[in-house]
């Protein structure tokens, strides 16, 4: 094991224990709970599955791997933040839309190109299937608008909109909080080159050492690894304070003292 990040990785993994017990001392009925704490229980889980995932990667020094979570992390995150940045369920449906025109332009570009690829339909992917998908999900992507149109406001679809969406809010009620924004600006855009592998990221893969040898990184570059574990301990510290806050109300836990006491 690198000692260099043993520290990092002890850390992570004491606080991913905590999360654990947080979950399991809450008694959490999601069918009991209302829809954007349903969504948002769901992403905490997401968040926690892949925190889980970096962790055991970084132990077998796979760092590249680990950024592609992180980008995953980061979305997850700024999502989760802008869901509760207003008192009714705008935010919540605006989500929804998302996932359903994204949906909608899956079905409508399979459809497309099965009527000039008939070669490829088969049993599971019959056209008439797929538009039959396809109305529904047309249906409901109206019933939501017409939610999301009962509120004032614009609707803000896009990620980056929803981080500066979240400073607003902040500032306007006087919340002490690090720019999403510019997390969204300097951390999220620079992992996208790792998801969408892009010119800029071939560094990460490859060294030329000082003896003029090429090193080739095929997980990558072990030297991100501390990086990597610091960043998914930041954001499983802010993932579990908003779990606690979001169901603190109905559900009293005495974690969250300890959590504030340990953590901060």
């Amino acid at each position: 094991m690198n000692l260099s990040y043993q520290k990092e990785l002890n850390q992570l993994a004491e606080l991913l224990n905590f999360g654990a017990d947080c979950f399991a001392k809450q008694k959490i009925e999601p069918s009991r709970i209302r829809r954007r704490k349903q969504f948002f229980l769901a992403m905490t889980v997401a968040a926690f599955s892949n925190i889980e995932a970096i962790y055991s990667l970084c132990k077998e020094k796979r760092s590249h791997p680990c950024l592609i979570l992180l980008r995953t992390l980061y979305e997850n995150y700024i999502n989760a933040k802008f869901l509760f940045c207003s008192p009714n369920l705008k935010h919540y449906y605006i989500l929804v839309l998302d996932d359903l025109l994204d949906r909608k332009k899956q079905s409508y570009d399979a459809v497309d190109f099965l009527k000039t690829n008939p070669s490829y339909s088969s049993s599971c992917t019959e056209i008439k299937d797929l538009e039959q998908a396809l109305k529904e999900t047309e249906k409901r992507i109206k019933k939501t608008e017409i939610k999301i149109n009962k509120y004032s406001g614009k609707s803000t679809l896009d990620i980056r909109g929803r981080a500066q969406y979240i400073d607003d809010y902040n500032k306007r009620n006087g919340i002490k909080s690090k720019s999403v924004k510019w997390i969204y600006v300097w951390i999220y855009r620079q992992l996208s080159s790792s998801v969408h592998l892009k010119e800029s990221a071939l560094q990460d893969f490859f060294e030329r050492k000082l003896d003029g040898s090429l090193v080739v990184y095929l997980s990558g570059n072990p030297a991100d690894i501390k990086r990597i574990l610091e960043e998914a301990y930041n954001l499983l510290r802010g993932i579990i304070s908003m779990f606690l806050t979001v169901f603190e109300k109905n559900h009293k836990n005495p974690l969250k003292a300890e959590f504030k006491k340990i953590y901060g």
